[in-house]
């Protein structure tokens, strides 16, 4: 048995590739039945509405943030393709795009490197998550986007580094910078991406990579269509473009959550998280670089990956605090795994790099892959308020360079390469499997699937299973909203409820969807009250939630949730919106979610 094993021949390999096929389908199938579980009236419905809206005459510069979000361009061109599309035809094409980048992804990774098998089981998880892994909205948003946008433009680019023809490798790299666009179309600070091909140009320039070359030329084909697609669409807006950009950042410089203190007290949360997946990952590639038969590298990686699952399921036995409220403790055990290989591999190939000692092939494309990650990752880090949960929305290049670390590498030709398989197998095992399980339970805000006993049956959430009060209450909106407006009209929805409007298919009266008052100065809304009367958006509706249409999970194992409490008292209220609910409309009626607790959302209508 040991002969058989310790070789893998093509034969192994196609064997390999099958069963990989074989969890890559099954996984499929799983997500895409995840798909239909799960409402979700905050950020996703802020997703949808930011970008229906601009099919309903406003424009992205309207919005207070907006600009730095340009994603709802993208977003916007669908609906006007199909305006009756439903939320999960949403996210249906986020599924689909999903796929997409993964096989084309794939193909040129095997056009480049001439390894294949590994793929098929290193992309399953992303198959069933989408692309974002956090398993918080599996829709279209500026966190998928630069996912799909990063795939791809990695793709093209090592097709054009294989390229035979120079008119091929040149046409295949434009495409590849049009991708590079992509990504900071789809989320303003991530332009930052731009400086990637300019650090592979230099690295490849002083260090003399031996696998590829990246020329001056091939620089300037890639960033052309990057530097030609932001000229026309600042020419397009070019009187209030850049003054928007200035008003935006202005604003959520305001926001408690962007506060410096906010993001050191983020950034402090994952330190933990990556101190101990540096150790892990070590613990592993030591053990797969030692030369054992199978009968030990088998129970040591067994061994290994039960450890590491006990690691992610009590938070490294309770020593760390679960991730952002214990909702994504999970995840972030895998994002900072790779948080911690990205870090390792730098640290490892860093001097070499700078010191132009040789490095082999594997290494150039780790560079290649990891100069773009590195900057998506380290973008959204800092900038999002999810903080180092969001190395996930650029794991699936990520994954491909670790994956090489365990299998590809030369070093590992001339040994034993069963250990280091088994190995990658029993480290991607307890991270895939637990963050699977997260994004399965975790159904954006809503309850667990098996207590997703109502399906909605027509409007913009048809085809969503959900919780029975989450399905009466996207009806009664349908039906207030028919009875006391009309389609042209205007309408208010608050606190953090943005997905009425997409339910009430009402146009925003406000610049502002997100209405927060926990995180937002109230200042912003006077002003916000101000322009919607000079534009005469005067809502004809409005939608008052005292408490966030939002259920916490109290124990994604139990299936337990709770309403939150409430953020005002509409009653006493003197916030800007709802003084002028008061002056201005009159009481139509009322949603009771619970007596007892006072949870009630109510409407109110045009005088």
């Amino acid at each position: 048995m040991q002969s058989l094993i310790n070789k893998l021949t093509a034969y192994d390999k196609i064997i390999l590739f099958l069963i990989g096929i074989g969890i890559f389908v099954t996984a499929a199938a799983f997500g895409w039945e995840k798909l239909h579980y799960g409402f979700n009236f905050i950020d996703e419905g802020y997703h949808m509405t930011e970008s229906w809206r601009l099919t309903q005459g406003d424009q992205l510069l309207d919005s207070t943030v907006g600009v730095l979000r340009p994603y709802t361009v993208l977003n916007s061109f669908i609906y006007r393709l199909n305006p009756d599309i439903t939320l999960l035809g949403f996210r249906t094409l986020q599924f689909f795009a999903t796929i997409i980048a993964l096989v084309v992804f794939g193909f040129s990774l095997a056009a480049f490197k001439k390894q294949y098998w590994h793929l098929p089981f290193i992309f399953s998880l992303f198959v069933f998550t989408g692309l974002d892994p956090t398993g918080m909205i599996s829709n279209l948003s500026y966190y998928t986007y630069p996912h799909f946008f990063l795939a791809l433009h990695l793709s093209f680019m090592l097709f054009a580094l294989r390229a035979e023809g120079l008119l091929l490798r040149r046409l295949l790299l434009i495409v590849s910078g049009l991708f590079l666009w992509g990504i900071g179309f789809s989320l303003l600070y991530l332009n930052a991406i731009a400086l990637a091909p300019i650090l592979l140009y230099l690295f490849c320039r002083k260090t003399g990579f031996k696998s590829y070359s990246f020329a001056f030329s091939d620089l300037v084909f890639v960033l052309t269509p990057f530097a030609i697609g932001w000229l026309i669409y600042t020419g397009m807006h070019i009187r209030t473009f850049i003054p928007s950009i200035f008003e935006a950042l202005n604003s959520i410089s305001s926001f408690s959550i962007y506060s410096k203190k906010g993001l050191l007290a983020s950034l402090q949360g994952m330190g933990g998280y990556i101190a101990v997946s540096v150790v892990i990952f070590l613990a592993y590639q030591i053990c797969a670089k030692k030369n054992y038969r199978w009968w030990v590298a088998i129970p040591a990686g067994t061994a290994l990956s039960i450890l590491t699952y006990f690691i992610i399921e009590t938070s490294f036995f309770g020593l760390i605090a679960p991730y952002y409220n214990g909702w994504f403790g999970r995840p972030m055990w895998f994002s900072s795994l790779l948080i911690a290989f990205i870090l390792l591999f730098w640290i490892a190939n860093s001097g070499k790099l700078f010191l132009r000692k040789p490095i082999d092939a594997d290494v150039e494309l780790g560079v290649l892959i990891l100069i773009p990650v590195t900057l998506v990752s380290a973008c959204n880090i800092f900038f999002s308020s999810l903080s180092g949960l969001t190395a996930l929305h650029a794991a699936i290049p990520t994954v491909v360079v670790l994956s090489n670390e365990f299998i590809t590498k030369k070093s590992h030709q001339t040994r034993k390469i069963f250990a280091s398989c088994i190995m990658l197998v029993f480290l991607l095992a307890p991270f895939y499997y637990t963050t699977a399980w997260a994004d399965w339970r975790f159904t954006y805000f809503d309850v667990v699937p098996e207590k997703a006993t109502s399906v909605i049956k027509e409007g913009y959430g048809k085809g969503i299973k959900t919780n029975p009060i989450y399905a009466q209450l996207h009806e009664w909106i349908e039906e207030v909203s028919l009875k006391y407006s009309n389609e042209d009209d205007f309408m208010i929805s608050y606190v953090i409820s943005p997905m009425s409007h997409m339910i009430a298919k009402r146009r925003p009266a406000l610049d502002d969807t997100f209405i927060d008052f926990s995180t937002k100065n109230l200042f912003e809304y006077q002003n916000a009250i101000t322009t919607m009367k000079e534009q005469n958006h005067e809502p004809a509706i409005a939608f008052v939630f005292e408490r966030t249409p939002i259920l916490f999970p109290v124990s994604l194992e139990k299936g337990t949730v709770r309403w939150p409490q409430k953020q005002f008292t509409f009653k006493y209220s003197n916030d800007p919106i709802s003084t002028y609910i008061k002056n201005n409309m009159v009481f139509a009626g009322e949603f009771v979610i619970s007596r007892e607790n006072d949870h009630v959302v109510r409407c109110y209508v045009k005088k």
